[in-house]
């Protein structure tokens, strides 16, 4: 069969000041079949699988000083539609998740160094379904809030 895949995207980044950055990007995407496909049993209209319709991600970040050092603290929010992994829109649906993180950081010389923590409300979802039915074969899920730190060397 074929497929036809268009939308919208739209990025900004803008500083509000000089020490607060704003990132904000979304996106519409309306991926169909244009003809039936039936060696896949699809039909004209379905949607492609693993095609959410709608995905959001914002960034904010402060940076401020630490003694003489430069440090932030940033955190970062997306959302990622609902998808299906079949034409038919058939089983479990994957997606329609929020995910926030938080990093907060401090540049000392060529030295990185931040404590993070990502999903932050430890948001439980299914990123992506194998199933036939509502029989769940294998699925991946949002890896579990995740407490670190991160020690970076720029040469």
């Amino acid at each position: 069969g074929e497929a036809r895949s268009r939308g919208i995207e739209f990025d900004l980044a803008y500083g509000l000041s000089e020490n607060l950055l704003i990132n904000l990007s979304s996106s519409y995407v309306d991926a169909e079949l244009t003809i039936d496909a039936p060696r896949v049993n699809g039909s004209k209209g379905d949607r492609l699988p693993g095609s959410a319709n709608v995905n959001v991600s914002l960034g904010v970040e402060y940076q401020f000083m630490v003694a003489s050092y430069d440090a932030y603290l940033r955190t970062d929010y997306a959302y990622v539609g609902g998808f299906y992994n079949n034409l038919k829109e058939e089983g479990l649906e994957a997606g329609d998740y929020n995910k926030f993180n938080i990093k907060l950081g401090v540049r000392i010389d060529q030295f990185d160094v931040d404590l993070y923590v990502d999903n932050l409300t430890n948001e439980d979802n299914l990123t992506w379904v194998d199933s036939e039915g509502f029989v769940v074969d294998r699925g991946n899920r949002l890896r579990p809030r995740t407490i670190g730190f991160n020690v970076g060397y720029q040469f």
